[in-house]
């Protein structure tokens, strides 16, 4: 059965190396069978890599956060099904499609809304006004 895994790093986190995690990062992994057999699909959203660090910016789903986050400060995995990691990989892979712009603002489009949204695509949250 596949997992889903909420990450969180904190700010000051290391960053590949390169340095570190202004203000920190929310991203989503998903497993499709649970066990860790099989890579994860890592998705985090952010400013595009050649605009790193700009507040607003265009962005873009980043599919290596499990890697280039060397540290977490939280993580929490819950078992969904099979239909919700497909909703999920499928609205990574468009979010556009699924109503999420893809310009970053860091105010109110952030990596935080991002996982939100990835939330809501599967069902685990409502989109309360």
């Amino acid at each position: 059965m596949a997992t889903l895994t909420v990450k969180i790093s904190q700010s000051g986190t290391t960053y590949d190396f390169t340095g570190n995690s202004l203000a920190g990062h929310v991203w989503l992994s998903a497993d499709i069978d649970g066990t860790g057999s099989a890579p994860a699909v890592s998705m985090g959203f952010a400013p595009r890599t050649d605009e790193q660090g700009k507040p607003f910016a265009a962005g873009d789903v980043h599919p290596d956060d499990d890697q280039k986050y060397l540290e977490t400060y939280y993580t929490g995995t819950i078992v969904i099904s099979d239909s919700q990691y497909s909703q999920l990989v499928a609205f990574a892979n468009s979010p556009e499609s699924y109503g999420f712009s893809t310009f970053y603002n860091v105010l109110t489009n952030s990596c935080i809304d991002f996982a939100w949204k990835g939330l809501e695509v599967i069902g685990l949250n409502s989109n309360v006004n």
